[in-house]
């Protein structure tokens, strides 16, 4: 994952992706959202890159279609934008710890193969709706 994407500064070697047999995980922050604003088509881009880096590290081929975990990666990458708006908010403490709470679970984005990921099939189902899916 060498090539710069779009303009944003933040180049795909520099988002945090850790691999393991059947799934992979990336670091939501800054830079990942960062990058993800540079082009239209940067979740499908990046989910395309992870993939070959899969296949490059493990010699076969990622369970999970670029579509599927480009999706996937934008809806937690918004629902984790979502949080922050709401944490910013005056809210009621119970409010602010409802969100703290969720947000711990989108900080670590975990794809993976249907084996080991019961989400995943919920993620190939949205990756067809056109409102939800990330641009191919």
């Amino acid at each position: 994952m060498s090539e710069q994407s779009g303009n944003s500064g933040v180049r795909p070697e520099e988002l945090t992706v850790s691999y393991r047999d059947a799934s992979v995980h990336v670091k939501a922050n800054g830079r990942l959202r960062t990058y993800v604003r540079s082009s239209r088509n940067a979740y499908s881009e990046l989910a395309g890159q992870i993939r070959e880096e899969y296949r490059s590290r493990y010699g076969r081929e990622l369970g999970i279609s670029r579509g599927s975990l480009a999706t996937e990666l934008r809806i937690h990458v918004q629902t984790d934008n979502l949080l922050w708006r709401l944490s910013r908010l005056p809210l009621g403490a119970g409010w602010r710890k409802l969100v703290g709470r969720v947000k711990i679970h989108t900080e670590m984005i975990d794809c993976g193969e249907r084996k080991v990921d019961p989400n995943r099939k919920l993620f190939d189902i949205l990756s067809h709706i056109p409102l939800l899916r990330a641009r191919r």
